[in-house]
């Protein structure tokens, strides 16, 4: 069954826009930003154990590089329960990198922190339709 979740859909500057969305981690509220050019789903390394307390963070050997950033160190780990409106996907295996350039970019415009990047791997499992005109989200 397709769930629609509704969408923050802002401007930081004249001519872009970025997308952020509320989420459940482990049952706890998380703001994440809707990236379709990202090709994994990401969270922050610095709020890890906010959602996941006692996680052990895989490293990976190879860096990671994304927009605004370069060779960014990279890890994993294992949500136990990701919520995206009636969705729950469990035992999720989650890239965490390091998104300060990207809080301190919302910050200099007073945009809110975000925790993570949902990213194309979801996006694409589970049909995502972006829908500006009506600012939602559906994922089948």
């Amino acid at each position: 069954m397709a769930t629609r979740i509704k969408l923050d859909v802002f401007s930081l500057d004249k001519d872009g826009y970025h997308i952020r969305l509320k989420m459940l981690l482990n049952g706890k509220e998380a703001h994440f930003i809707l990236d379709t050019g990202a090709s994994r789903t990401v969270l922050d390394k610095n709020v890890v154990l906010e959602f996941l307390p006692g996680v052990d963070l895989m490293e990976h050997d190879a860096t990671t590089s994304g927009v605004g950033s370069n060779d960014l160190e990279s890890f994993s780990a294992v949500i136990k329960k990701i919520e995206i409106g009636s969705l729950v996907i469990r035992k999720y295996h989650c890239a965490i990198l390091d998104l300060t350039h990207v809080n301190m970019a919302y910050q200099m415009v007073g945009r809110p922190k975000v925790h993570g990047v949902l990213g194309g791997d979801i996006l694409k499992k589970y049909k995502a339709k972006i829908n500006y005109e009506t600012k939602t989200l559906t994922l089948g």
